[in-house]
């Protein structure tokens, strides 16, 4: 009800404001995608892949003796890098999967036209479903980044570590949360591209995991044929969107979990191209594909007819 009130709203008084218009479309966005299971089960199992390696880590540092003895490692740089991780491999298949149903079930249930027939233009209706997506996935990441802190800062305090105190750690923790979100949107533009070319969710979800594989095919490629081709080769595999995502996030990882061996290494092995693409060429290659995915999207939408 409260949903439908609010689109109510948003289509009746069209033409009251054009950025109060966008913002009411916006919740009723937000509304729909807490609404629908969808938006349930995909925080779920973030949270289940983030949290059981979180608390079979804080269980073993509470469990194991040693900790007494003031001989234990920094938990909260571990429990971070742990988030890291899960969030980067794990959450861009999920995130991918949850934009494509979110945006195909709007093709199939005829919301798309039932908000154009009532007086919202179709830029408004499309970027309008961006931004609570954009929203839905910052707020959810805010959601579990807080946890793995506030969990580890209490861990860390039982066993006399007080690393968490140190200003640099949480600054390197805040670019974490920085790069896996620079991530997730990237692939969650990608979703909604496809999506939207397809009008369906299946071929969306087919698509987005199929592009997935096809640059981990790609990239094993183009890496083995860099002896004949030299650096063009590993340049071409390292701006494809995961591996730009990867290039990225790999400067965090080195500051939060600085050693060169052991758990940083073993992430780190194989996924490093060239430490020539630095911050501002990679922040710029990422811009351009989410100007293109969103563009593109954006070009089909408002020139294509919505019968399917």
């Amino acid at each position: 009800m409260k949903s439908f009130a609010i689109q109510q709203q948003a289509t009746v008084n069209a033409d009251a404001g054009s950025w109060a218009h966008f913002w009411l479309l916006v919740r009723w966005h937000l509304l729909l995608i807490q609404k629908r299971k969808t938006g349930k089960v995909i925080p779920g199992c973030l949270l289940g892949v983030v949290g059981m390696p979180v608390l079979i880590i804080i269980l073993a540092q509470l469990l194991n003796p040693v900790v007494r003895t003031g001989n234990h490692i920094a938990i909260l740089p571990l429990l971070m890098w742990f988030t890291n991780f899960a969030l980067f491999l794990f959450g861009s298949i999920l995130i991918a999967t949850m934009t494509c149903i979110l945006v195909g079930s709007e093709y199939s249930l005829g919301t798309f036209r039932q908000m154009l027939t009532r007086g919202a233009s179709r830029s408004q209706v499309l970027f309008s479903q961006v931004v609570a997506l954009t929203l839905y996935i910052l707020a959810l990441m805010t959601s579990i980044f807080l946890l793995v802190a506030v969990l580890g800062s209490l861990t860390s305090l039982y066993i006399h570590d007080y690393s968490y105190l140190s200003p640099v750690l949480w600054r390197n923790i805040g670019l974490s949360f920085v790069t896996v979100a620079v991530r997730l949107l990237l692939f969650a533009c990608l979703a909604f591209f496809l999506t939207t070319v397809s009008r369906s969710t299946v071929v969306g979800i087919a698509g987005a995991w199929g592009y997935l594989l096809l640059e981990s095919i790609v990239t094993t490629i183009l890496l083995g044929m860099s002896m004949q081709l030299g650096r063009p080769a590993i340049y071409l595999a390292a701006i494809l969107p995961g591996n730009i995502t990867t290039t990225l996030n790999q400067y965090v990882i080195l500051m939060l979990f600085p050693q060169g061996s052991g758990i940083s290494g073993t992430f780190l092995a194989g996924h490093s191209f060239d430490a020539s693409l630095n911050w501002p060429i990679v922040l710029l290659i990422i811009g351009a594909y989410v100007v293109f995915t969103i563009g593109c999207s954006y070009v089909l939408y408002t020139r294509r007819n919505l019968d399917i």
